[in-house]
């Protein structure tokens, strides 16, 4: 399928592309992943950021999916601070659950004239993990990441799409987190921008306003303060983990309208919901 011009009205000017050459990690989930209108939407942003310079990868969870394949299964989905528990019958069922994810958005991304790969983790060396503690039985962290491999595809054009299962040294599968498994890849290939897409529109106040920048150290009192839990925390985990790796901005914002998938704020400045800087970055 012939690629599509991209939409040049989307900038300030021809010249304002502060995305051209860089790299963007997008964590795809919650409710975005589910909607098969936002499905197709995300798909064809992607691509509109390659035509337009950027270097994408994708990396994705499937935890809405994950939770109903278990409860048809008869299992309960546990979680402490965010994570899943995952024993060895669920540790299947996320396998199979985010290879069929992984396969769509790749479909997708290539149906709009894009070229991508799906990658599970645990495949290729590409995620070595490590078990959580304290011990959430096969729920990992990710040890290591294959960033020459990924350096590769993005070299050549290519979209990596990536499933955030993690092999052990034990030759055993952990599931890794989406968000942390965003955070290193990130970090990794020495990311421009790490975008979460959420169900919210960024980090909200006590009052439900989302913050529009904040600090590592800024973070670390609202999570201190119990302002920012339950599914918010790994995503702010992740983010510092990756600013203090050498990610140069991270953005949480609003994935369930189409209209701020990649809006025309986004592709002309780079910023979108809650910007999270390191400290005494004013860039």
């Amino acid at each position: 399928m012939p690629v599509a011009e991209p939409d040049r009205s989307v900038f300030v000017s021809d010249r304002h592309k502060p995305l051209e050459g860089k790299k963007v990690v997008v964590k795809y989930g919650g409710s975005a992943i589910v909607m098969p209108e936002l499905k197709k939407d995300f798909a064809k942003k992607v691509v509109f950021l390659q035509q337009i310079g950027a270097n994408p990868v994708v990396v994705h969870g499937g935890g809405p999916q994950i939770s109903r394949q278990m409860k048809r299964l008869g299992k309960k989905a546990r979680f402490v601070d965010g994570l899943r528990v995952t024993d060895h019958d669920t540790m299947v069922i996320v396998q199979h659950v985010l290879d069929d994810i992984n396969k769509e958005i790749v479909k997708l991304i290539c149906s709009f004239g894009g070229v991508a790969v799906g990658l599970a983790g645990r495949k290729g060396n590409l995620l070595w993990a490590k078990p959580c503690e304290p011990d959430l039985e096969r729920t990992g962290e990710v040890k290591d990441v294959n960033a020459a491999l990924l350096k590769k595809l993005i070299n050549d054009s290519v979209i990596p799409v990536i499933s955030s299962v993690g092999i052990g040294e034990d030759g055993g599968c952990y599931n890794i987190n989406a968000d942390m498994a965003a955070g290193e890849i990130a970090a990794a290939i020495k990311s421009d921008l790490l975008v979460f897409l959420t169900d919210v529109p960024g980090i909200l106040d006590n009052n439900g306003r989302a913050f529009s920048t904040l600090t590592c150290m800024q973070v670390e009192e609202l999570v201190e303060r119990g302002v920012i839990g339950g599914g918010m925390l790994p995503k702010v985990r992740a983010a510092l983990v990756g600013l203090r790796k050498g990610v140069v901005s991270v953005n949480i914002c609003l994935g369930t309208q189409p209209a701020t998938l990649f809006c025309k704020k986004f592709l002309a400045t780079g910023t979108i919901g809650t910007r999270i800087i390191l400290d005494g970055n004013t860039n």
